[in-house]
């Protein structure tokens, strides 16, 4: 309750009178069980309905990564690339559904089908990249960032993680993917800790994808070998191969909660 509490007590201060809230559900996230996410869900539809707030909550897999990187410049680049068309498809349905049910919210379509279709028009259109420069600028940042990537920081030290065996690709913990990121500098321990925005992971594989002994499954990119060293034996915990092909989980959205 108190997690619900604070969530929905910072949308209610700014003065948000629609809300969607995409709630993570998985290995990686802080609720990992469906049944947990619900609760949590419930709590802060009944905190919107007492307050005048029209809210809808979206339960979504994190059990692995949903786009190709992890960190805080280039997974910034991966959300420019999606807006210029070139996303993730598991990504891309993402952002589509969760446009689309605010579109609706806002009382700027009928149906969700409509909404869906009026956001896959603005990807389309780049409507979406120029308000996203137009966003950043307004933020006091580079809006030129969209066109010109080197603008962000790059890191000096890319090394692939090779797999250990040939076989498919059955399982990312993803919380040690994300203390590897971490201890490479991209999250912080304490409010003090400086973040390095270079840092991160590139993947080349998903789940279910097929792998050959020694061949690249992700990128880690680092700004020193110590670090790099840690992050590659957290990221040896975190990925799981098996010998037999795994249907792979098709499901974005696991569940939609409204009030």
């Amino acid at each position: 309750s108190l997690i619900a509490a604070s969530v929905m007590s910072k949308k209610i201060a700014g003065g948000s009178k629609r809300l969607v809230i995409d709630l993570k559900v998985g290995n990686g996230a802080f609720i990992s069980e469906i049944e947990q996410a619900e609760k949590l869900a419930d709590l802060m539809l009944k905190i919107a309905e007492k307050t005048g707030l029209k809210c809808s909550v979206a339960l979504t897999r994190m059990d692995e990564p949903l786009g190709w990187t992890v960190g805080n410049a280039i997974e910034v680049r991966e959300a420019i690339e999606t807006l210029k068309g070139k996303g993730e498809p598991k990504f891309v349905e993402l952002c589509l559904n969760l446009a689309a049910e605010m579109i609706c919210l806002g009382k700027q379509a009928k149906t969700l089908e409509e909404a869906k279709r009026m956001a896959q028009e603005s990807l389309e259109s780049r409507l979406a990249l120029k308000v996203f420069s137009r966003w950043v600028e307004a933020q006091g940042g580079n809006g030129g960032i969209v066109a010109d990537y080197s603008l962000f920081p790059e890191a000096k030290i890319k090394a692939d993680f090779l797999a250990e065996m040939t076989g498919y690709v059955n399982y990312f913990d993803t919380k040690k993917i994300g203390l590897a990121v971490k201890s490479l500098g991209g999250g912080r321990d304490k409010k003090e800790d400086q973040i390095d925005h270079s840092v991160g992971v590139v993947f080349y594989k998903k789940e279910g994808d097929k792998v050959s002994k020694g061949e690249p499954i992700l990128e880690i990119r680092a700004n020193s070998y110590d670090k790099l060293d840690v992050a590659d034996n957290l990221i040896k915990e975190a990925i799981f191969i098996s010998p037999e092909p795994l249907e792979k989980k098709k499901e974005v959205v696991r569940k939609w909660l409204r009030n």
